[in-house]
């Protein structure tokens, strides 16, 4: 495949080339074509990841999300349906993103939890016993309010 590069085509038709491109390397990677998966992330690799961060500005957290997007990619290679590589790619971005951003939340929630507990709650003269059962209190907690957002959000769990 050899891709095209004229300065003058206009943007539709440069979209268009490429949009053309990327089906093409979509059906090589559903046969299994390693060199179309490495195509692909080089091409993408940059705008996803710059997609994530100017929402969620770390740089770690969006380099695990661009790299969880492409081992998806190869891993459901074989069962895709795609007819827009980079809608699907930024959708997956956005869904990411979100998933961290909650992920986040109910981290610093749990925390928040942990932070309510008297000082000497961790005190080593407590038993095994109280300690289990008031984390799983807490993780019940937890867990409630994170089906109370997914309900209000509309998705099921």
């Amino acid at each position: 495949m050899e891709i095209i590069h004229n300065v003058y085509l206009s943007d539709l038709e440069k979209k268009d080339i490429q949009h053309h491109e990327n089906t093409i390397l979509i059906r090589a990677l559903c046969g299994g074509s390693k060199i179309a998966f490495e195509k692909l992330y080089n091409r993408f690799w940059d705008r996803l990841y710059l997609a994530s961060y100017n929402i969620i500005r770390d740089k770690q957290v969006c380099e695990d999300i661009v790299q969880e997007i492409f081992y998806q990619l190869w891993m459901r290679r074989s069962s895709l349906a795609i007819k827009n590589l980079e809608t699907n790619l930024f959708t997956a971005v956005r869904f990411q993103v979100f998933r961290s951003i909650n992920d986040k939340k109910c981290r610093n929630n749990f925390v928040m939890e942990l932070s309510t507990l008297p000082a000497d709650f961790f005190n080593l003269q407590r038993s095994n016993k109280e300690i289990e059962e008031a984390l799983k209190s807490g993780i019940e907690r937890l867990t409630e309010n994170v089906v109370k957002y997914f309900t209000q959000a509309g998705r099921n769990i």
